[in-house]
């Protein structure tokens, strides 16, 4: 019995031993399999680094003015009685706009001339008897001095018709009339806006340190909502001669340059203004840096020409960067002009990793991308 099962337990020993050996076979073929197998490369894009003019600007934002603009109102109270304008309405210098009640002032002014026309008249008579003696030589003073003082008066009267008048500053459109005729109006009520329609200024604040970077005559670029897809051009007219205190910044005024009905005196604006002279300099998409905390890392290629659907291994780079703008990075020390570089693709790659060369979806470049306002 006892050498039966021995018998029975070597044969179980040899037939776990059997299937033992077969399936570390199996896995030892395996292993050798997977370690033979490799990851296939990594699609990237590339881009070969070169010097690129770069401009310094500014971004701001500021308020259209016209160089003229008014609240038209007038001097003395009265009752209106002449509109001559509409709503909108283009005028010249000097033209008539409305007028309030004067009967009164030229029923006096008719009183004060017929007072004018008899002092000349008494002046006259009493300077022809003079000579003989007839009147004294301080009555003929007096009638002169009562002369011009009758003048005096006239011309008093006739500048208080002249208030009752309101005309054009200057040349322009005239905005929302809200005066009609018979109406009460007041000093200071305003009957309607004046502004001029091809001589437009733009204000904008910038801050002071980049204060010295500005200078009479120096160019910008100026957007709207207004006017969709547009980009207007300005020139810096005048730089304020104080700093504010709570801001502590400097209001800047500048000369549009073009016009367009979409620029109305009021509207919100986006500035870019140039600051300085162009620079060169060495610029990346930003998609190309991968940022970590112990620094910046490109990836360089190696041993390729760049062309799509080559492969070649990468090189990991650490980079000094500059300034952003955009899509765009400055890359101030790292890379050298001709260097082939990964733009995209690269999250996954370490030192040494393959890729695959394809551009069919490179990264944006542009300084200034139109991002979409999701509000």
């Amino acid at each position: 019995m006892t050498r039966r099962m021995i018998k029975m337990l070597l044969s179980f020993i040899v037939v776990v031993a059997v299937i033992g050996g077969y399936k570390a076979w199996q896995i030892h073929g395996m292993m050798k399999m997977f370690a033979a197998m490799k990851p296939p490369p990594t699609a990237v894009s590339v881009q070969t680094l070169k010097a690129m003019s770069w401009q310094p600007h500014i971004l701001a934002v500021g308020s259209l003015r016209a160089r003229h603009g008014v609240q038209l109102s007038t001097e003395v109270s009265g009752l209106l009685t002449t509109v001559k304008v509409r709503s909108g309405q283009r005028v010249r210098q000097g033209e008539l706009l409305f007028a309030l009640e004067t009967s009164s002032e030229r029923a006096t002014l008719a009183q004060l001339q017929a007072a004018v026309n008899l002092a000349e008249v008494t002046r006259r008579r009493d300077l022809a008897q003079l000579p003989s003696h007839a009147v004294a030589q301080a009555q003929v003073d007096a009638d002169a001095a009562d002369l011009d003082i009758k003048k005096a008066q006239v011309q008093a009267e006739q500048a208080l018709i002249a208030k009752k008048e309101l005309r054009a500053p200057f040349s322009g459109r005239i905005g929302i009339v809200t005066a009609n005729p018979g109406q009460y109006v007041n000093p200071g009520d305003v009957l309607a806006s004046l502004q001029t329609e091809h001589d437009m200024l733009v204000d904008f604040p910038v801050p002071q340190d980049l204060l010295s970077s500005l200078h009479v005559g120096g160019t910008l670029q100026l957007t709207c909502d207004s006017a969709p897809g547009q980009v207007f051009g300005a020139r810096i007219s005048a730089i304020d001669a104080s700093i504010d205190k709570v801001t502590r910044s400097v209001q800047v005024e500048a000369q549009v340059e073009g016009v367009s009905p979409a620029l109305v005196p009021g509207a919100f604006v986006k500035l870019k203004v140039n600051a300085g002279a162009p620079r060169q300099l060495m610029t990346l998409p930003q998609t190309a840096v991968s940022y970590n905390p112990y620094g910046d890392v490109v990836f360089l290629l190696q041993g390729g020409d760049g062309q799509p659907g080559h492969q070649a291994q990468v090189q990991q780079v650490f980079v000094k960067l500059g300034e952003r703008r955009g899509d765009q990075v400055e890359v101030v020390d790292g890379l050298k002009p001709g260097q082939m570089v990964v733009t995209s693709g690269g999250q996954l790659l370490k030192n040494g990793s393959t890729v695959v060369v394809d551009n069919r979806h490179e990264p944006s470049m542009s300084a200034h991308p139109d991002v979409p306002n999701d509000e």
